[in-house]
């Protein structure tokens, strides 16, 4: 029997899975990048995370997976939803604070279209691709863009998309 500690996989394979119903597992690499802008000196910097290790790699696993349950809201994680969350805003303050990481974006994305692949749960329509961020202020305080829209207009960019 599989243990509890990973409920989303659980859940589906003992409460979903049926002979009606075929599951696919697949592995997303994740391309974690830090960016780094300081108008007053002309400076921009655009790097991977593997080449500064400014957050752990614990860490990042931790931020990415606390913002995907948070962004996606998945009827299998609400058992755990108030714990996720606690962990996650206090990786967000702790990243803050020590590296001075005021937000993170999130693009999960597959290249081209495909029906078997696109990503969607009760909270969120289906879709090849889903742009979203949490931002963490001076005071502590998180904020979640939830469309691309929204999360270029709090940089100050207006787009249409």
């Amino acid at each position: 029997m599989l243990s509890r500690k990973h409920r989303g996989l659980t859940d589906i394979i003992y409460n979903v899975g049926s002979e009606n119903y075929d599951f696919f597992l697949f592995v997303n690499v994740c391309h974690v990048r830090s960016t780094t802008v300081d108008p007053g000196y002309g400076l921009h910097i655009y790097t991977t995370n593997s080449l500064t290790d400014e957050v752990s790699i614990d860490d990042e696993r931790h931020l990415i997976e606390g913002a995907l349950i948070e962004y996606f809201q998945c009827e299998s994680q609400k058992l755990n939803k108030k714990t996720e969350r606690v962990s996650f805003e206090k990786r967000m303050r702790a990243i803050r604070s020590e590296n001075k990481i005021e937000r993170i974006a999130i693009w999960l994305g597959i290249e081209g279209e495909c029906e078997y692949f696109n990503f969607y749960s009760s909270e969120r329509s289906a879709k090849g691709d889903h742009i979203f961020s949490y931002e963490i202020n001076k005071d502590q305080e998180i904020t979640h863009y939830k469309t691309p829209k929204e999360m270029y207009s709090s940089f100050g960019i207006e787009v249409e998309l």
